[in-house]
């Protein structure tokens, strides 16, 4: 396992796709947390070594709670042919040859560990939960199948990496599917956040419902013009704030979902229409369907029994996630 402690950006995002190229366990660690919480992520997983940045460093006045490798240092003054070289690496090899250029170690299999994500640590120490290649590559392809992304789209990665939504929807998704992601490291910088998306054109913005109250707020409407799709990340079931947001699929879209499942479970969408028929996509206040592969039920806390419809419970969820 490596430690990585960089916010969502270019080099965050290579530093963790090149430790799963090389058959490493990345582990992002939370640095809005404190440095006792961060020592604990550090024990538990037994990191030696944790890779961030000076100039970050500099600005979340963080204790690293292993060796720190800077990418400053690693990333210092790359020659003309060592550029070229790695261009060419990734233009024209297979990816076989591709995994033996960066030194690859072991074959990964679906069912080896792929990251280790930190619940908040509210309640005590945090707790890793353990996901792997199948859970998160079966969430990719569920909401793959649901919002149908494409070469075409562009999503605005602006979750960290040690969210879970941001690790699955702003990291692998793109990467698997090979649609466009734009990074900006600081979600709380609405007019920042505007320019982005109406300079590159992004289509799929996935945020949580405080975010996307201050973009509502501090951004100008045709910013978002380009906008597709717009998700809200909630991990409980209260209805996200009513939003003046308007895109393509109408108002913003809520899901849910929470890390454990890799971790979108359900999500609204678009309604789908053919002839003589329609499908409800999207209903206000409502988490949405179970994504393709997930079954869901509502029980009873203390005897399990399953409840009629209307009555409050427990979740049950099963799937590949």
């Amino acid at each position: 396992m490596v430690g990585i402690l960089l916010p969502p950006s270019v080099p965050g995002a290579l530093i963790n796709l090149a430790a799963l190229l090389m058959g490493k366990v990345p582990v992002n660690l939370n640095y809005t947390a404190s440095n006792e919480v961060l020592a604990s992520c550090a024990k538990q997983c037994e990191l030696k070594t944790v890779i961030t940045s000076k100039a970050f460093l500099e600005r979340v006045h963080l204790q690293v709670p292993a060796q720190a490798i800077m990418l400053e240092d690693l990333a210092a003054n790359p020659g003309a042919l060592e550029r070229l070289t790695a261009a060419l690496i990734a233009w024209l090899l297979p990816v076989r040859l591709i995994e033996k250029a960066v030194g690859a170690g072991r074959k990964t299999g679906l069912d080896d560990l792929a990251t280790i994500i930190f619940s908040s640590g509210s309640t005590g120490d945090p707790k890793g939960v353990m996901l792997t290649h199948y859970n998160i590559a079966s969430n990719v392809e569920q909401l793959n199948q649901v919002f149908m992304l494409g070469r075409n789209d562009k999503i605005l990665g602006i979750l960290p990496f040690f969210h879970s939504f941001g690790f699955t929807g702003t990291l692998c998704l793109p990467t698997s599917i090979g649609m466009g992601v734009v990074f900006h490291p600081n979600p709380l910088e609405p007019r920042a956040i505007g320019a982005l998306v109406s300079q590159y054109g992004v289509t799929f913005l996935l945020a949580t419902p405080t975010f996307l109250q201050a973009y509502i707020r501090r951004c100008e409407p045709g910013d978002f013009g380009s906008l597709q799709y717009v998700m809200a990340a909630r991990r409980n079931f209260r209805s996200a704030p009513r939003s003046p947001l308007k895109t393509a699929s109408g108002a913003p879209l809520e899901g849910y979902g929470c890390t454990e499942c890799s971790p979108a479970v359900t999500v609204n969408t678009r309604d789908f229409r053919a002839a003589q028929f329609r499908q409800v996509g999207a209903k206000r206040a409502s988490i949405g369907h179970p994504l393709p592969g997930i079954s869901v039920r509502i029980v009873h806390p203390e005897t399990f029994e399953p409840l009629p419809l209307g009555d409050t419970g427990l979740l049950l969820v099963r799937g590949p996630t």
